[in-house]
């Protein structure tokens, strides 16, 4: 079970004599609570005599072979074990500790996330293989690996590490905000000596990481705790500790020590990183880098990225200025719009012109999503405007097709019934049927928001774009939950997952009436990218949300058009555009199966202005909903072109970063102030960006603002 109680320090400090005979007599008080009597056999033949309370001061002394593990808060004289030394490397289970993440990770090194086949002893094994001493799990899927713990560290109890692992349900792999440490140790650090023969006395000092009371040590496959009892026998750590290397083995059909190939992994900074890092001057770097996982799933089908994009922000669009938007969103590896189309007056007309644009532009495509938000859908008449659009958009040469078909989507409609007695009803009879007719047969894939055990059933849908997968609808990290349930209940038909970057949004009651937000922390659009690309054996496309939603926040485009009127507060100054180079890189990696090199070294951050918990002085409104939900902090990207130090500060908080060659993720705690990051190289500095100008992050805004602004040094 991998567990232990309590808190503590432990320095061990042993002095000690080896000779031939010894007798057992005295108690030893356990916690305070219990005592030891009668003999303790050490090696079967040899006795100790022991006085005083545990967790005090005691002192054995024995002739034989004495090795024990010593439990935390001990300062104990112990004698020098006469059995052969061996330096063989173990790893001991030293405590649940909280992880709340506040400044930096318990284990301040590298993680793998969704490990769906963790167990303790894989952790293990990939902490050590990557050069670490110490390995925790945690939230029954998360493996943390390090060199040290953090200074702050608080154990609990044991019962707080109790959810199971993903990989062996028998054994606990930590819990939420709770980690489960484990330190690789020597035998001798283990029995706090170092023997130099049968017959020496040796004095050493051993200072271990913090280690609770009623130690465990790890024998790979199982565990024995020394607790209090009445008597007690401790064995040799010769007898009770196996090395997990020698136990750990890959399964005939799996590689265990690989991350899983569904996981949004973390690959531990290259020796090479490490190497130059350490030799450079100043000090060592000790940020967490998160690396992204190069183990793509394959497939032999064409993979297609779409954006979407808000009609209702075109009003003073021209041609050219689609042509503008086509323009960016090919460099960025984007397909097509999904033009999310309502019913203003003018919108049509300027459909028209995307989709003249992207004829004349060739290589990009336009659908139609249909604003049932917006949109009449109560009557037969309701169903003919529909008709009649997808039937005029749908001969363009530059209509999006799947299978040879139309493509068409919608935003909401669940409730459509077109005149009918049922919304299948509707949506096949006064729909899909009669475009068919015409010569317009569509591949129809909405985005409803009802029961997804219905979609396999449901005749008049060919699969369904699942618009709340792009954030997380909780506190905690974005997961693939919702993708799985999705897919699941669609079978065979094709699932759309949702990529996003941001939400949040705060138009009054008597206007828009929405004042929320959607967690947009844990690097949200890479890590969204990462865990689409590895659904990319069973997913064909994905739509970006948004291109151009401005009051919402959640836009990659540059801000052009018309902002729907109260989101300049939020959106002027506060540009997304940079993900347009995020994308490009993700984009290409869906398509492709693997990520290109980086030829050029830039950063791109991202940071909201204020505080999450600060008050604004002029705004008439409230925080929105869920702001409580989010973290304070900076985000970036460091694409390097190789090894190299990154150094980021926000106001007073710094922090150096070993980063290699490919993508690096990085964040930093705000303060107040403006943003710096700079990139040297052996010595030389390649980058150096600062914010002053662009943006400062102040803790008395005058609006609320969850808005991020995006940066970059190129």
């Amino acid at each position: 079970m991998y567990r232990f109680n309590g808190t503590s320090s432990d320095a061990t400090s042993s002095t000690a004599t080896a000779s031939s005979t010894a007798t057992a007599t005295g108690s030893i008080g356990l916690n305070g609570t219990a005592t030891a009597t009668g003999s303790i056999g050490l090696n079967g033949t040899a006795t100790a005599s022991v006085t005083g309370a545990l967790n005090s001061t005691a002192t054995a002394t024995a002739t034989g072979t004495l090795s024990a593990a010593l439990p935390a808060n001990t300062t104990t004289t112990s004698p020098v074990t006469t059995s052969p030394s061996t330096s063989e490397p173990e790893w001991m289970s030293i405590g649940c500790a909280v992880d709340m993440f506040v400044d930096a990770r318990v284990l301040p090194g590298i993680h793998f996330y969704g490990q769906k086949d963790l167990t303790v002893d894989k952790c293990i094994v990939m902490c050590e293989d990557a050069g670490y001493t110490f390995a925790g799990v945690e939230w029954g899927e998360e493996c943390y690996c390090g060199n040290n713990t953090v200074s702050s560290i608080q154990y609990v109890d044991d019962s707080e590490c109790s959810m199971p692992c993903a990989g062996d349900s028998s054994e606990t792999c930590g819990e939420n905000f709770r980690m489960e440490i484990f330190q690789l140790t020597t035998a001798e650090e283990c029995e706090g000596e170092d023997d130099e023969g049968a017959s020496a006395s040796a004095t050493s000092t051993s200072t271990k990481a913090a280690l609770p009371t009623g130690n465990m040590l790890v024998t790979g496959g199982s565990t024995t705790v020394i607790a209090a009892s009445s008597t007690a026998v401790i064995p040799t750590p010769s007898s009770f500790v196996t090395s997990i290397r020698s136990s750990v083995k890959p399964s005939s059909t799996s590689v265990v020590v690989k991350p899983s190939s569904t996981s949004v992994a973390v690959v531990p900074t290259s020796k090479t990183s490490a190497a130059a890092a350490s030799s450079s001057s100043g000090p060592k770097p000790t940020g967490l880098v998160e690396r992204v996982s190069t183990d793509i799933p394959s497939s032999n089908r064409a993979h297609e990225v779409y954006a979407h994009h808000m009609v209702g922000n075109t009003y003073p669009y021209g041609k050219a200025d689609w042509a503008k938007d086509i323009a960016n969103a090919k460099a960025a590896g984007i397909d097509g719009f999904a033009l999310n189309m309502g019913s203003d007056w003018w919108q049509a007309a300027r459909v028209a012109d995307a989709y003249a644009a992207a004829t004349e532009a060739g290589g990009f495509t336009m659908f139609l999503s249909l604003d049932m938000t917006a949109m009449g859908c109560g009557s037969v008449t309701d169903a003919a405007t529909l008709v009649a659009l997808v039937t005029t958009f749908g001969r363009s040469s530059a209509q999006t097709k799947h299978n040879g078909k139309v493509l068409v989507s919608t935003f909401s409609g669940e409730n459509c019934n077109f005149g009918q007695g049922s919304t299948s009803d509707g949506w096949n009879v006064m729909f899909k049927q009669p475009l068919k007719l015409v010569g317009t047969d569509i591949f129809f894939v909405p985005s409803v928001f009802s029961d997804p055990s219905t979609f396999g059933s449901a005749s008049w849908m060919d699969g369904e774009l699942n618009w709340n997968s792009g954030w997380p609808m909780s506190a905690s990290a974005l997961d693939t939950s919702s993708d799985d349930q999705y897919a699941a209940a669609l079978g065979s038909k094709e699932y759309m997952p949702a990529i996003s970057p941001f939400f949040f949004t705060h138009f009054p009651t008597w206007g828009w009436n929405k004042n929320w937000i959607y967690r947009s922390d844990d690097f949200l659009y890479a890590r969204r990218w990462e865990q689409v690309i590895a659904m990319r054996d069973t997913v064909k496309f994905t739509e970006i949300l948004t291109w151009n939603d401005y009051g919402e926040s959640s836009y990659i485009s540059p801000t052009v058009g018309a902002l729907p009127s109260g989101s300049e507060v939020w959106v002027d100054g506060f540009s997304h555009e940079a993900l347009l180079d995020v994308t490009q890189y993700y984009a290409a990696a869906f398509k492709t199966g693997t990520y290109p090199a980086v030829t050029q070294d830039k950063v791109i951050w991202w940071a909201r202005p204020h505080p999450k918990a600060a008050t604004a002085t002029s705004d008439y409104m409230s925080r929105p909903s869920r702001w409580d939900e989010t973290e304070d902090n900076v985000y970036a990207l460091v694409f390097s072109t190789g090894d190299g130090v990154v150094t980021m500060t926000s106001g007073s908080n710094k922090e150096t970063y070993a980063v290699s060659a490919g993508l690096n993720k990085i964040k930093l705690g705000m303060s107040a102030g403006s943003v710096t990051i700079k990139l040297t190289r052996n010595g030389s500095n390649v980058f150096s960006y600062d914010s002053t100008g662009e943006f400062s992050y102040t803790t008395s805004p005058a609006n609320y603002n969850y808005n991020y602004f995006v940066g970059n040094s190129s």
